[in-house]
């Protein structure tokens, strides 16, 4: 920042020279506390932009001992993720099974020795490394048992590493979860506040990486109250579609099938629609979404409980097509409009909904011909005044825009922000893995995110330790 304003000081002239003194005294005094707040706020930025493309070392050390869940840390592992163009690694680390169940709450001084060890390999081969708090699963489940603990153990690690290199970050706490769930995330924000408060104690001016409740979702960012503090980092998780990218995965509980494969193009109804579609067959497929009609007047249904007043409506279709656009709200139908197309050609094509009197909750597309029509359809667009719903939409476009949400929530507030997971587990096809990894790293790298895949050699890693080989495929769908 500029704090001193560009005069040109004519020296014949003693009121010149006094002037310019005045303005910029001046500027100094008024310029001195934002100029503070601007420099915080650019450092915890800088430090985001040295995160970049990261990956995570997990099934490591948040395991209850390290190896337990198939993977020892070795020094090669380091020189691997720095050659292969990685700028950071993220440590997920179980510090609550490694110090004492009551007070002091003391860390083991071995296992702090054994982070020593990471941070000086991320040193070594030029990573900038993150520690977290992973799997304090006693703190998700009786918090008020475990606040003490939980504090006492930050108060530990922050005098630790007070003096580690600017290249070393602290995550809070990863996916608040369970009883920090209460009162709407109102618990985990006076948690967080309060673990900020002691690591400020030792490291006043570390950037610290924070995230909301309900697994660090996206969704629950409107929930997390920030404290007064420049120097933060929000993270958020992403694993959308959870069907696809944890099929298969027998500790989720949920017995999810396998075979589900994901393409960016494949369509959907949107968020906050229900299919409620009479006479209409529906299926989606890699390219869109296949709408066959089995008769005259049936329809493609589709019904949100958001009262909206309709200005006009886009689709980007292909095939044969001609229908009825009718609004429905809970008072009246109205046929708005007729579209037709014949094209085998992806075409964009619109309606004039300004018939549509009053809210709309259904949108009905009805079958206007004698016959058994059938069209694909990728993008449905409807548009009012001053907002857009998409009734259909594709995995590519569902995916920006969940991800937006996380990007304009930290602009908003002049924060960085963090994608600390995301990935498919192995039990998904390779093809539909690469094809969604690469759209998540691309677009979050678009909205400004920084990134940290999950992870590196465990069920969703991007490198075999069996074969000493780089999954080709992940690989340049991370570092393209």
């Amino acid at each position: 920042m500029q704090t001193q304003p560009h005069l040109a000081v004519r020296h014949n002239r003693g009121f010149s020279v006094t002037l310019a003194v005045a303005v910029m005294l001046v500027s100094i005094v008024f310029l001195t506390i934002p100029a503070a707040q601007a420099q915080a706020t650019s450092q915890a930025m800088k430090a985001n932009q040295l995160i970049g493309r990261g990956i995570n070392l997990g099934n490591a050390l948040e395991a209850p001992v390290e190896g337990q869940w198939g993977i020892q840390l070795e020094a090669g592992y380091f020189d691997l993720v720095a050659d292969a163009g990685f700028d950071s690694i993220r440590v997920p680390i179980r510090w609550s099974a490694q110090a004492q169940q009551s007070a002091p709450f003391t860390i083991n001084n071995e296992f702090f020795e054994r982070i020593d060890w990471v941070l000086a390999q991320a040193e070594r081969t030029g990573l900038l490394v993150i520690i977290n708090m992973h799997h304090y699963e006693e703190l998700n489940t009786d918090p008020v048992a475990h606040r003490a603990r939980f504090l006492s153990l930050w108060n530990q690690i922050a005098s630790r590493y007070r003096d580690a290199s600017e290249r070393v970050l602290f995550e809070i706490l990863n996916e608040p979860q369970g009883a920090l769930n209460a009162d709407n995330g109102q618990l985990w924000n006076r948690y967080l506040a309060q673990a900020i408060r002691v690591i400020r104690r030792t490291n006043p001016v570390r950037p610290l990486i924070v995230g909301p409740v309900r697994y660090n979702a996206i969704d629950a960012l409107d929930l997390l109250q920030l404290p007064d503090d420049d120097n933060l980092i929000l993270t958020v998780h992403f694993y959308d579609p959870f069907v696809f990218t944890h099929q298969g995965a027998d500790w989720t509980g949920l017995d999810l099938p396998t075979g589900i494969r994901w393409y960016g193009g494949q369509a959907s109804v949107g968020s906050g629609f229900e299919d409620w579609s009479w006479d209409t067959v529906i299926k989606s497929a890699p390219y869109g979404l296949d709408v066959q009609y089995q008769r005259q007047y049936a329809a493609l249904s589709l019904y949100t409980n958001q009262a909206f007043k309709p200005k006009r409506l886009w689709l980007r279709a292909r095939g044969r097509m001609d229908v009825i656009v009718e609004c429905e709200s809970s008072t009246a139908r109205v046929d708005a409009s007729t579209l037709s197309l014949n094209s085998e050609e992806w075409t964009t094509i619109s309606a004039d909904l300004s018939a549509c009197a009053g809210s709309m909750h259904r949108l009905n597309l009805k079958n206007a011909a004698n016959r058994r029509d059938s069209y694909t359809v990728r993008h449905a667009v409807v548009c009012g005044n001053s907002e857009c719903l998409r009734p259909i939409t594709t995995a590519a476009r569902s995916l920006y825009d969940q991800l937006r949400k996380g990007s304009d929530f930290a602009k908003a507030r002049g924060l960085p922000i963090f994608l600390g997971e995301f990935g498919a587990f192995q039990t998904a096809d390779m093809a539909s893995r690469v094809r969604w990894t690469r759209s998540v790293q691309r677009t979050a790298q678009r909205l400004g995110y920084s990134t940290a895949y999950w992870e590196f050699a465990a069920g969703f890693g991007v490198y075999d330790p069996l074969t000493g080989q780089w999954r080709r495929g992940l690989r340049q769908a991370l570092l393209p």
